[in-house]
């Protein structure tokens, strides 16, 4: 029969398995004992009882610190069934943006142990030939290496890309684009970057002071938790059209809807970034129509430009 030492011990050990499982870049040993409450000594018997048992359980040094990592690609495999295939499958094509990062390539090990075939990776949208999965694959490199990178970087409306000095902190998945939240050396503020508009990483040899966030909800974030963009207070006029069916397709949180005589409406926002934005003035084909910021009325004018070049090329 069990005792109530066994039963902690398990608990604890268990709790162990799960911290690791979720911190996919491992934790210090001082973290792993703040988070159990036990002694060293303890700490080392259960991990020494995780690898006796068969789990992948390694020492990383990274950035000058021992952290303990689940190798969970190690794990043994599942087995599934059909209908859990389908959705494995129906995820991995939507989940396409995400390219060149773990959380994509977990699946594809998954789908690989089933036997399902794996697409190949996308290059980015506007720049012809740009391997988007090597340059995030580089990029999580440093965010495991906790080291800096410097970055080529486009912005929106340049033609010509600019080095940054950063240091990356994790992934952020907003309405079907990947940015990487990262700290900017130079300016000495986080910022966001589109990742497809990364078009060079290189691994410095100083060390990050700041550590990579790993949490699972963060990386689905809402736009407006997009935190390091620049907010902008955005105008917008709604067709009538627009204007009936905004319950249904709001812009932001924040918005605050005038109506108008014509049926009509005026939206005011005050929301992160301007390239979110101008996704939901084209999603409605002429009904929207921005007035302020300026940024956001030549964002707008420049990817309505861009899509009628491409529908009158040859």
């Amino acid at each position: 029969m069990a005792t109530k030492y066994d039963r902690q011990r398990i608990k604890r050990q268990w709790t162990l398995v799960l911290l690791l499982m979720r911190n996919r870049y491992g934790l210090t040993l001082a973290r792993l004992r703040e988070e159990l409450g036990v002694s060293r000594i303890t700490l080392w018997r259960d991990l020494r009882a995780l690898t006796d048992a068969g789990l992948p359980v390694e020492e990383q040094l990274s950035g000058g610190e021992k952290r303990i990592l689940l190798r969970t690609s190690d794990l043994p495999a599942l087995i599934l069934t059909p209908l859990q295939v389908q959705a494995l499958d129906l995820s991995r094509r939507l989940l396409g943006p995400l390219e060149g990062t773990e959380l994509l390539e977990a699946y594809d090990d998954i789908l690989r142990r089933v036997g399902r075939p794996v697409s190949n990776p996308r290059s980015a949208p506007d720049a012809p030939g740009a391997d988007v999965a090597s340059i995030r694959r580089e990029v999580e490199a440093g965010l495991r290496g906790r080291v800096r990178l410097r970055i080529s970087f486009i912005n929106v409306g340049e033609s010509e890309p600019r080095l940054r000095t950063i240091e990356p902190i994790g992934w952020r998945f907003v309405r079907g684009e990947l940015y990487l939240l990262a700290w900017d050396v130079e300016r000495g503020a986080e910022r966001s970057f589109a990742s497809h508009r990364i078009r060079v990483v290189e691994a410095l040899a100083e060390a990050a002071e700041r550590t990579p966030v790993d949490d699972d909800q963060g990386f689905f974030a809402p736009a407006e938790g997009l935190e390091s963009l620049p907010e902008h207070d955005v105008v917008i006029d709604l067709s009538p059209i627009a204007a009936a069916h905004l319950v249904t397709r709001p812009l932001h949180a924040s918005q605050r809807v005038e109506p108008r005589a014509d049926g009509g409406a005026r939206l005011v926002a005050r929301v992160p970034g301007l390239w979110f934005p101008a996704d939901w003035v084209l999603s409605w084909g002429g009904e929207a129509r921005p007035r302020s910021p300026a940024g956001l009325v030549d964002l707008v004018r420049e990817r309505a430009q861009r899509t009628l070049d491409v529908l009158s090329a040859p």
